[in-house]
């Protein structure tokens, strides 16, 4: 049976790395288009899809972090 916890501490791999990296690029694109579209609809929007991506890279960063990828 596969653990769910490593037994030491990882560090951070390739996988969790590019995920980072295409989190940070999806606020930065976000950011872009709320700057220049400064409106009400434009920054509840912005909102919305922001709590969406870090729902997503906090869900991504515990299931990769709890699981054993060594």
């Amino acid at each position: 049976m596969h653990q769910l916890r490593a037994d030491s501490p990882q560090s951070a791999d390739f996988v969790e790395l590019f995920f980072d990296l295409v989190f940070v690029f999806a606020i930065t694109q976000l950011t872009h288009v709320t700057a220049h579209h400064l409106d009400p609809t434009t920054v509840l929007q912005s909102l919305l899809v922001f709590w969406m991506l870090w729902w997503a890279w906090s869900t991504f960063t515990w299931a990769h972090n709890a699981s054993d990828t060594a």
